[in-house]
């Protein structure tokens, strides 16, 4: 992460050719009198109290800007491109924190400066308000949209605070900035023309603020998230909207707003997601999202067809994948099944591919079917294998190119399949290690045979749903447990077994505790007192519990058996069965699944 840290003074900030700027991702003028007066109050008290220390502001988050990097300078409203990019000694920063500060420092500013004599002292005043060179910008705070006109007219002019006004059909932010303005006149004009000037030179000399200087706009946000604990937070995609949006030809413009603004509003927080996804498809490792969307902007050769031919598809295809029903996309049964499993997994890796296929192959749904359903097979294999986060990311990164090229993501060779070896451990993970390895794993697992014996039923959210061990992995001592289940190699391989475990709500599993069989019986299904009979719950899998009258080492293989024999069949997994997986582990094959 690239940044500068300096402690400067405010005439140290509003000084030379230094340019404040707030880019379009930036939310109006939110300062209300309260703050403003507190602000006020603060350096006069400090000033009348004779302290010359340094009075702390609090800190400014800035990003250096090169107004020839295209999308990046386009945010920066008012200023002269063509003759600022050739200035060495102009420094332009565009805020991402502090604005409120800095506005509210240059309304108290301007008043001072009106309220002043003609002279030298009102010339320096003007002279931290104003920028000498015209020809860049008059100012040296440039803000956003209608504030800055505001700003503009009434504000930073010389004599422009003195201007009567009519604050009628002005938004919030404009009528918090006059509001503010006519309350520093008010109060200071109530000081003797000498009490100003000390203010003043109190204000210039002693009132400091840290500066967080970054070199670039990933940098800057990331500080800027670090430290801005409280508040709206701001967005990748509120950035993203000012660089590429800003930059879109003027013709165009107004058309491809309102496609980013319906998909940003129909995808809501999700949309944040798509400029990372579009990182991952084109390869890209480093965590400069906002950077890297911007080189691949210029490969696509330039916002308008980066947003055209990159963002909308990729949107499109997550709207898709995630809110369907916006789009009235006719339901597929297949295809909702695959993504609906698909949505149990934690982790995003699989979605990248996933957008880049589905805006690749779009309507083409015997295609989609294929690759959802292979892809709904390939991440649940490599969840219950446990792949880490960085060989997962490298799979996915394989596959994409597979996707790209439009010839292979359905050959035997594509990074769509699981090989051979990596059906053997999956199935040796589903025999030995699945709960101890994931608990996630055993979620997704229980989940699908849930779906498979139920007959197709996807109404479970995992975050709802807990895994129970029926025979407790630690049973008390006193326990009648360890009565039914006296060896100790059975227990332990009970312990792990898929043949051992079922879904229950969060609520469920807390009560039921380690508690013998009978007892959670009890518990899991509450008799109906009107008929006498036993609840089922909403798990199929569970259910079968009300058939089984002891659960013991024999119930917990048989369980197991079937389990991996449904599972076999549903994930088209070839290798061995489970009791020849414990055969060869028991005859001592260290590694059973060769």
């Amino acid at each position: 992460m690239s940044f500068d840290v300096t402690k400067k003074s405010i005439g140290q900030l509003f000084t030379g050719k230094n340019f404040y700027v707030l880019p379009a991702y930036q939310r109006p003028f939110s300062w209300t009198s309260k703050e403003a007066m507190r602000l006020l109050n603060d350096l006069m008290l400090s000033y009348v109290e004779e302290d010359q220390n340094p009075y702390f502001l609090g800190m400014t988050v800035s990003v250096l800007q090169e107004l020839d990097e295209g999308p990046t300078g386009s945010s920066l409203p008012s200023i002269a491109k063509a003759e600022a990019s050739v200035e060495n000694a102009i420094e332009i920063n565009g805020v991402i924190d502090g604005q409120q500060r800095l506005a509210t420092l240059t309304i108290l500013l301007a008043v001072l400066r009106d309220l002043s004599e003609p002279g030298s002292e009102r010339e320096f005043i003007r002279s931290l308000v104003e920028v000498k060179d015209a020809s860049i910008h008059p100012f040296r705070l440039v803000l956003f949209t209608n504030d800055n006109d505001i700003f503009e007219h009434l504000i930073q002019p010389d004599g422009s605070t003195l201007i009567e006004t009519d604050n009628a059909d002005l938004h919030q932010s404009q009528e918090n900035i006059l509001h503010i303005r006519e309350l520093f006149k008010k109060r200071l004009s109530q000081m003797d023309p000498d009490h100003r000037s000390g203010l003043l030179k109190f204000i210039i000399d002693c009132a400091t603020l840290i500066c967080v200087t970054a070199l670039d706009l990933d940098s800057g946000y990331k500080i800027f998230m670090g430290i801005n604990q409280t508040g709206k937070k701001l967005a990748i995609s509120d950035i993203a909207r000012a660089l590429f949006l800003g930059s879109v030809p003027a013709e165009e413009r107004e058309a491809v707003t309102i496609d980013w603004r319906q998909t940003e509003e129909i995808l809501g927080e999700e949309f944040d997601g798509i400029f990372s996804f579009i990182q991952r498809i084109h390869g890209r490792r480093s965590e400069k999202i906002i950077s890297e969307n911007i080189a691949i902007s210029k490969l696509a050769g330039g916002s308008a067809p980066y947003i055209k031919n990159v963002v909308t598809p990729l949107a499109e295809a997550l709207i898709y994948i995630k809110k369907p029903e916006v789009r009235n996309i006719p339901e597929d049964h297949a295809i909702h099944r695959h993504l609906t499993m698909l949505r149990w997994i934690k982790n995003d890796a699989w979605i990248p591919p996933a957008i880049q296929f589905l805006s690749s192959n779009k309507n083409q749904t015997d295609e989609i079917d294929q690759f959802l359903r292979e892809l709904h097979r390939l991440v649940f294999g490599l969840t219950v294998m446990g792949l880490g986060d960085s060989k997962r990311l490298t799979r996915h990164r394989g596959l994409i190119r597979n996707i790209m090229d439009s010839t292979h993501w359905n050959k035997s060779t594509s990074k769509l399949f699981l090989t051979t070896d990596e059906q053997k451990k999956i199935l040796y993970q589903l025999t030995f290690n699945l709960y101890s390895s994931s608990s996630q794993s055993s979620k997704l697992m229980l989940l699908l045979l849930n779906d498979v014996i139920a007959g197709g039923d996807l109404q479970f959210d995992p975050a709802d749903i807990s895994v129970e061990h029926v025979f407790p992995r630690r049973p008390t001592k006193r326990s009648n447990w360890l009565k039914v289940f006296e060896d100790a190699n059975e227990r332990d391989a009970c312990r792990s077994s898929l043949g051992n475990q079922i879904p229950l709500t969060v609520k469920m599993n807390n009560k039921v505790k380690n508690f013998d069989y009978a007892e959670k019986l009890e518990i899991i299904f509450p008799e109906d007192k009107l008929t006498g009979s036993r609840k089922p719950t909403e798990f199929a899998i569970t259910n079968q519990l009300l058939s089984i009258n002891n659960w013991d080492y024999a119930t917990v293989m048989e369980n197991e058996e079937r389990y991996l024999d449904i599972l076999k069949k549903t994930l088209r997994l070839e290798g061995p069965s489970g009791i020849e997986l414990r055969r060869a582990k028991q005859n001592g094959k260290s590694n059973p699944t060769t």
